[in-house]
Parts: structure tokens; sequence; C-alpha cells
């Protein structure tokens, strides 16, 4: 009999950026962090990076709608699995994410990366990982079936957000076909970043 790993509250989660701990079968436990920002020199007009004397501000967020910093994965924001409760070769776990520009602030582009923020070696399930990514609510996914490496080759970014705006970005994430059974009993910790350069 599997046990269902659960948060002290009772939830079931499913950690994006402060790890997924998961077997096949076994219910993962799951959340979320954002922001690496990049800032440009400007001029001083309205929107010309640090010349303005506004700032350029990434936020995550909540699941309860607030938006949150969440700056490094020690302050990784937990978001509850959208749907799914297993990782599975089959059924994706799905985990909704959104990253917005704070306002006030400047635009800017957000590329969306995934990373392994603990490599435990041959024994860590991330490798084994798939990842399907949506943005914005698109029926065509942006990339399809990737590894990490390969999602982040992809260089998938959301251009010129304004502040205010945000991106919503959907992960659908399975084991690769064939690992299920090589799956059992590894964990792993899966990162998301939007990492933003200002205009």
């Amino acid at each position: 009999m599997n046990k269902t790993p659960t948060a002290q509250n009772g939830q079931r989660r499913v950690l994006l950026s402060l790890g997924i701990l998961c077997a096949l079968g076994v219910a993962a436990t799951s959340a979320a962090f954002t922001d690496h920002a990049t800032l440009n020199f400007g001029t001083g007009a309205p929107g010309s990076g640090v010349g303005n004397p506004n700032r350029f501000d990434i936020a995550v967020k909540d699941a309860a709608g607030t938006l949150q910093d969440a700056a490094t994965p020690t302050a990784a924001v937990v978001l509850p699995l959208t749907t799914g409760t297993a990782l599975s070769e089959s059924s994706p776990v799905r985990l909704d994410v959104r990253f917005e520009n704070r306002n006030p602030g400047v635009p800017g582009d957000l590329l969306l990366q995934v990373f392994d923020p603990d490599d435990t070696g041959e024994g860590d399930l991330f490798r084994n990982l798939r990842f399907t990514m949506y943005v914005n609510g698109s029926s065509t996914p942006a990339v399809t079936g990737a590894t990490a490496d390969q999602l982040n080759a992809a260089a998938v970014t959301a251009p010129n957000v304004a502040p205010g705006d945000g991106i919503d970005v959907r992960y659908d994430i399975l084991i690769a076909p064939g690992t299920g059974v090589a799956s059992l009993g590894k964990a792993t910790q899966i990162g998301a970043s939007a990492k933003g350069t200002s205009r």
C-alpha cells in the first residue's frame, strides 16, 4: 500500500521549485518561485531601464492571488496542484504559475526556464521528467514533451511585458515513456523561473 505524502496542513502539494518529491504512483508534494531581473541602463525617459525612477520587479502570484517576490528557492511560493495527484508516464501533473511585472515599474522580457535545484546525480528523477508548457491560455503548447534542457534551449520568452501585466504558464509534467519502473523510489526538485530583462 502506498501512502500519499501530504503537507502539514493536509493538502496535497507538488513542489515546483522547492521540490517535487515523488515516486511512480505516489502523490507528489509540490510549489514555485520566481525571479531573476536584469536591468538595462536607460535614458531617464519613462520605461527606459534604471534611468526611470521605477524599478523592474518580477513577482509570482500565490494560491490566494497575492503577488510574492519569491526571489530565492528558500522563499518559494507553494502552489496547489491544478490537476493530478501523482507523476506517471500517461497522466500529467499540472501546475499553473502566474508571473507578473509589478506596477509601477518598467517593461521587460520574461524568459521562462526550469531547473533542478538539488541535482543528486543518477538517482535523481529530474532527468526522467518531460515538460509540456502552455503560455497565456494557448491551446497550442510552446514546448511539448521536452527535457528540462530542451525546454530551456527553446528560450520561450514573453516579450515586452508592461508593468502590471504578466504571463500565465501551465506546466504539464510526465515521467518519460519507459522509465516508470526505473523511477520508483527516486526523488527530485523542480525549479521554475522567470528571468527578466528590462526594455
